[in-house]
């Protein structure tokens, strides 16, 4: 079966700890994959090159979904920002690279349809996901050969918080233009938003923080207490 096959009509789990967590190790990270793997996830979502390949090594059945974040010089592009990354993605196992697709420059100054253009050529068979911001950001990383198109960033990129409900009019929009797999992700947190997404033509559904983050679930529900989350 190809990898947009298996992960046709599924949930994909985020299994990512941010830096401090206690949660920060590959073993932890594998541990929660096998979790989400129970619990019907069809595929994985991981970044860095050390989690990527535990997880792969680990459940080499579930298509992996590998990033890497890392601040570079002048700030802007956060996931996946350079060839390198790329490259060594793919080569700790991920079946899927993701990287950022909105409108800013990378790095080294070039633009996103000059960045995804070469990651597809690194890349070979291994497919290209363009995290987007928005419909135009979508679009213009398919033309330049990304093999599928996820909302990840719509909301992100403002001065402002990102909004609470997930992006779906963007997932309904980028499917009415594209011919390639459309993946909702961003804020989805409850069985209604899984199944808005996939009403709106969604090729899966990305979730993370609703089911991989214990520190911001139980913060949510401290803050309902008397007592109160801690600041």
């Amino acid at each position: 079966m190809s990898l947009f096959a298996q992960l046709r009509g599924g949930l994909v789990v985020s299994c990512q700890a941010a830096p401090g967590s206690p949660l920060d190790e590959p073993a932890q990270m594998v541990a929660m994959a096998r979790a989400a793997a129970l619990g019907g996830a069809c595929g994985i979502r991981a970044e860095g090159l050390a989690d990527v390949a535990a997880i792969a090594g680990a459940l080499p059945e579930l298509p992996l979904v590998g990033l890497r974040k890392q601040r570079t010089a002048g700030g802007g592009v956060f996931i996946t920002p350079t060839l390198a990354d790329v490259r060594e993605l793919a080569g700790a196992g991920a079946a899927l690279v993701a990287v950022d697709a909105t409108g800013r420059l990378r790095p080294d100054g070039s633009t996103t349809e000059t960045f995804v253009a070469r990651a597809v050529e690194v890349l070979g068979e291994t497919p290209l996901l363009a995290d987007a911001d928005s419909l135009d950001s979508g679009l213009r990383a398919r033309a330049a050969g990304a093999a599928a198109v996820a909302t990840t960033l719509s909301g992100c990129l403002g001065d402002g918080p990102a909004p609470h409900e997930p992006d779906v009019a963007l997932v309904a929009a980028l499917v009415a233009q594209l011919d390639c797999p459309v993946i909702a992700e961003g804020r989805y947190a409850t069985p209604a938003d899984v199944r808005a997404a996939f009403a709106a033509g969604a090729h899966a559904v990305v979730v993370g923080t609703a089911i991989t983050d214990p520190i911001a679930l139980t913060r949510r529900l401290a803050d309902a207490t008397p007592v109160g989350a801690p600041a």
